[in-house]
């Protein structure tokens, strides 16, 4: 049997959004951060 976990942070950084018309902004979006977890188990037979 085996186990592994992780961890991840990420910083995007800044975003728009646009709408129709083109270059219409819809929102603004500042310093937007990430973070990730995950588990993976395993089983051998």
């Amino acid at each position: 049997m085996s186990i592994a976990g992780g961890i991840q942070y990420s910083m995007i950084g800044d975003a728009q959004t646009e709408g129709t018309p083109a270059g219409t902004v819809l929102a603004n979006f500042n310093d937007n951060t990430a973070t990730a977890i995950g588990i993976r188990i395993g089983y051998q037979f």
